[in-house]
């Protein structure tokens, strides 16, 4: 077929294009625009997480400031108040997961969710309790297996079992961390007395009183959390290092950028056809 014919029959395809009713079209157009505000706006996002990772020094705890800080050390449980992961039973310092439904056409998510529980962070100078609510985290351990029921019986110990359950029309999906595993945090850092931490964490301050090599009823508690934490300033826990979260916010930031500008040239590419 030559060039002439296919130019005439995209003309053709755009001249049908233009009698798309007028409604139909701005509300197309208003999608994109919405959907480009946000991928903008997911782009600046990871943008400013990767410069502020990248320009904040990172402090000890024991003579960190209080505010906005970035720490990094090794994760610690609270004795007797260990998590648990809420799909594989398995003790951790957190946890994400997901349950996905295969209808015989897709996967569907049906539930997620992610622990609240406190733990420690500690270096060589001290310890700091973490309240990772609110906060954006990272973490190399993830696993996947499917199963029969909603709610699994823990993960499957052998590869036996996987395939056995590989049938199964429910999928998991847990992110964990562990047990002295690094931590990298930044996030607002504040101390208090025993008797306003207690107030505010009454089951955390009597595991804390256990510890009595690193915790007596005069020393300063220190927490690291989102509170009064503003929009420009992230709340980030990560069991990677900071430069592999630096480089991992710039890719995200350059995808969402990609997505935002494609969108745009594909807004404008329906507003020149139908208007030219």
């Amino acid at each position: 077929m030559s060039v002439k014919y296919h130019l005439q029959q995209s003309y053709q395809d755009l001249s049908a294009f233009r009698m798309i009713p007028a409604e139909a079209f701005w509300t197309l157009i208003g999608l994109f625009a919405l959907f480009i505000l946000y991928f903008m706006r997911q782009s600046y996002k990871s943008i400013i997480k990767a410069r502020t990772l990248e320009d904040t020094p990172t402090a000890k705890i024991r003579s960190a400031a209080q505010g906005y800080v970035e720490l990094s050390g090794t994760q610690h449980t609270l004795k007797g108040l260990t998590t648990y992961t809420r799909l594989s039973r398995s003790p951790c310092t957190w946890y994400r997961y997901t349950i996905e439904f295969y209808d015989n056409t897709a996967w569907r998510m049906i539930e997620n969710g992610d622990s609240t529980g406190l733990f420690l962070l500690q270096d060589e100078t001290g310890i700091c309790v973490v309240d990772p609510k609110g906060a954006d985290i990272t973490t190399a351990c993830v696993d996947h297996w499917l199963g029969y029921s909603r709610y699994p019986q823990g993960k499957p110990k052998s590869w036996l079992g996987r395939l056995f359950n590989s049938f199964g029309k429910y999928r998991y999906t847990e992110w964990t961390m562990h047990e002295e595993m690094p931590l990298y945090a930044i996030g607002n850092f504040h101390s208090y007395d025993s008797q306003s931490f207690a107030h505010l964490y009454p089951d955390a301050y009597q595991a804390l009183s256990q510890i009595k090599h690193t915790f007596d009823g005069n020393t300063a508690i220190h927490l690291l959390s989102q509170n009064g934490l503003g929009k420009r300033n992230p709340f980030v826990l990560s069991a990677l290092d900071q430069k592999k979260n630096i480089r991992k916010y710039r890719i995200d930031a350059f995808f969402w950028f990609l997505a935002y500008l494609s969108l745009l040239v594909g807004a404008c590419w329906l507003l020149v056809v139908r208007f030219h």
